[in-house]
């Protein structure tokens, strides 16, 4: 009966390591392809990866500005946003040294 148990983990580890592997939906890296977004419309796909390399840029850049990155995982959030949308730490706190108070 132990064997069975063990056997099934085993499958089920191989599995979920598996699955996203071979998902046939992810963006073809190897070939350059950008696939659109969920959710958006097919026009609005980027004519190639530079053009996403530079909507990116120009995102996080707007990001510095309004003073809207986290200072933790250095997420761009959107100008107006008073949390990270990736960390959920308080946007425009001053930073955390760490080892500080330490002593």
């Amino acid at each position: 009966m132990e064997i069975i148990i063990v056997v099934l983990v085993g499958v089920a580890a191989v599995a979920l390591v598996m699955v996203p592997l071979l998902r046939s939906d992810r963006v073809a890296q190897d070939s350059g392809d950008m696939e659109p977004l969920p959710g958006s419309d097919a026009s609005d796909a980027m004519s190639s990866p530079d053009e996403y390399v530079r909507e990116e840029v120009q995102l996080y850049r707007d990001a510095l500005r309004a003073g809207t990155v986290c200072d933790r995982c250095l997420q761009a959030n959107p100008d107006g946003s008073r949390f990270c949308s990736a960390c959920g730490r308080q946007l425009g706190k001053e930073p955390v040294l760490y080892g500080e108070g330490d002593m």
